[in-house]
């Protein structure tokens, strides 16, 4: 069944109204009268639908039940990613996302190559519609959320938000798994995780690591690209604590 997320505003007693972009997303899969779709209002509510008709470049879908939505992980995990290229972010994002994220925070670090401008609303924009699509596709109760950017202090700053903030850095000689097993075990309900650049972490920006309380440790023996050890990260992570 197709999915779609919608807001509180869209619910109106026993049924539902698609309008905007998720009716234009109903006209383009031809969706019909009588047809079965699920709607998320993105807490984790799947409501159950049938499409009753069609007026106004609006869809009303009748309610038939609801069902909790129990794909989210139990913990969550917020990825500070040092801006790589635009492209490479997007992919990033959307994997994550599928391994499930549950906020993304890009990060002007010292070695970073790309740039982006400060609250660039369409930039922004696009990354939270791929935050949503990838959402939709695998599942999710939420569409995580992908912040503006922010600069490593201000990045190191709301990390202490979360039970628990790590920090993939190349000379870590810590590994990850013997960690997550603690974290684990204490059953930790939030962690945050850095990512460097495609250049790297600088000696000075290890060293604020340390000063914050953020663990620097080992993804791998190879160096990874910054888009793979995201991905890996995120995978690991989610597999240990969920």
């Amino acid at each position: 069944m197709h999915r779609f997320f919608i807001t509180k505003d869209d619910i109106q007693d026993n049924h539902i109204i698609l309008s905007g972009q998720n009716a234009q997303h109903a006209s383009v899969l031809r969706l019909k009268i009588g047809e079965f779709i699920v709607l998320c209002d993105g807490i984790c509510n799947d409501y159950y639908c049938s499409i009753s008709s069609m007026q106004n470049m609006k869809y009303i879908a009748n309610i038939n039940f609801i069902k909790k939505n129990t794909n989210e992980p139990k913990a969550n995990i917020t990825l500070f990613q040092s801006l790589p290229k635009m492209d490479k972010l997007e992919h990033i994002l959307q994997k994550s996302v599928e391994l499930g994220i549950f906020c993304i925070v890009p990060v002007i670090s010292q070695n970073c190559i790309a740039k982006m401008q400060d609250n660039n609303d369409k930039k922004l924009l696009r990354l939270q519609n791929i935050a949503e699509s990838a959402a939709k596709q695998s599942h999710r109760g939420i569409i995580p959320k992908v912040l503006p950017l922010h600069t490593f202090k201000e990045a190191l700053e709301l990390s202490q938000k979360s039970a628990r903030a790590i920090a993939f850095y190349e000379s870590a000689t810590s590994p990850l798994k013997p960690l997550l097993h603690q974290f684990r075990y204490k059953n930790i309900s939030s962690l945050a995780y850095f990512i460097g650049p495609e250049g790297g972490y600088t000696l000075n920006e290890a060293e604020e690591f340390k000063k914050n309380n953020i663990l620097t440790v080992s993804l791998s023996k190879s160096i990874l690209r910054t888009e793979t050890a995201a991905i890996a990260a995120i995978a690991n992570i989610a597999y240990e604590l969920n």
